[in-house]
């Protein structure tokens, strides 16, 4: 477990470099880093996390079936079509489950975090942030998830800016790999014309009726879930805390400071809007973990909201105060990742 452990504590580290000012020096850190935070899952072997196993039947299971059929949805089971075409075109081309995996790692990879050095002020606390909550879960284990979850990134990133081409060009890649992404075409537009940051800051104290009431039965009964997700309902464990609790303490300081952020940044506003959907998901279905993952799709965004922030605040008169809160909250995302980290999610590598 030691590789672990000194991945999370030298993205800590690293974060000293979000104030240097030589940007070569700092971008080929970043790649290194970048590079290396891809090869951990993409050379990793079956049975280094809890899914891997099952990926593999997946990609076994494409022998059975013909191109045409994968691309018309005629086989078995629940797989989304795109990540079952992406098996069925890498054993065509003489791959193995490792060639996937490794397909799989890069392209996600790449993905994420390409955008967050474009977006982010300060990227290796973005980095930080993103391990934390994120890298264990989706690179390792929910792989199909983990890469959809990265075309949202670019999804939001081309609908901010209003390259609406390329916005539904990456949507539909999401969805081709998890229908989890189609809450975004729901959610992305309200996020636009509904712009009162007062409403998404009390949304998620609503949500806290999540915590006596399980509504996942409730979607289940009236069909607002697909039929397969039954057989979570009596398996499912219950969220934690910590995710609206951190979640809650970004927004905040985005609503007290919007006014310092809106002027030079305005998708950040777009961000502070979905982590607070994403918050109040979390809050709504804290009984029912199998239905994070949509609270997550738009949790992810404080990767790209908080260090902006914190960038924008340090421009200010007390920066010396702000740099501190940097600090603390590194501290926090380098305490919580290092507690994630256990046997029965990720094993040795090996």
């Amino acid at each position: 477990m030691l590789i672990y452990y000194l991945v999370f504590l030298f993205s800590f580290l690293l974060c000293g470099f979000d104030y240097l000012k030589d940007q070569s020096v700092k971008l080929i850190v970043y790649v290194a880093f970048s590079a290396f935070l891809i090869a951990l899952p993409a050379f990793r072997t079956i049975g280094t996390d809890n899914d891997s196993g099952s990926y593999e039947e997946i990609f076994l299971s494409g022998n059975k079936y013909s191109l045409a059929e994968v691309l018309e949805g005629k086989y078995e089971g629940n797989t989304e079509r795109g990540y079952m075409l992406l098996n069925k075109v890498i054993l065509m081309m003489g791959g193995d489950i490792n060639t996937l995996l490794f397909v799989v790692a890069v392209l996600t990879g790449v993905l994420n975090y390409t955008l967050i050095y474009k977006v982010s002020k300060f990227p290796f606390t973005a980095l930080l942030i993103y391990l934390s909550f994120f890298y264990l879960y989706r690179d390792f284990t929910q792989i199909r998830y983990a890469l959809s979850c990265a075309f949202a990134y670019w999804t939001v990133f081309f609908f901010i800016r209003g390259r609406y081409f390329s916005f539904f060009f990456s949507f539909m890649v999401a969805m081709l790999f998890h229908n989890t992404a189609f809450a975004l075409i729901v959610i992305l537009p309200l996020c636009y014309f509904f712009k009162n940051r007062y409403i998404y800051m009390i949304i998620p104290f609503f949500c806290l009726i999540g915590i006596f009431v399980n509504p996942f039965p409730i979607l289940l009964s009236l069909g607002g879930v697909p039929e397969h997700m039954q057989m979570y309902l009596d398996e499912d464990g219950a969220g934690g805390l910590a995710v609206s609790a951190i979640g809650l303490s970004i927004m905040l300081i985005y609503f007290i400071y919007y006014n310092k952020f809106e002027k030079k940044d305005s998708g950040l506003a777009i961000y502070y809007r979905l982590l607070a959907v994403g918050v109040s998901l979390s809050l709504l279905f804290i009984q029912a973990s199998i239905l994070q993952r949509f609270s997550y799709l738009f949790f992810q965004f404080c990767v790209l909201l908080l260090p902006n922030m914190l960038s924008g605040l340090q421009r200010l008169k007390d920066r010396y105060y702000f740099v501190l809160l940097h600090f603390l909250f590194n501290c926090f995302f380098l305490y919580y990742g290092v507690k994630l980290i256990a046997p029965t999610l990720i094993r040795p590598y090996f």
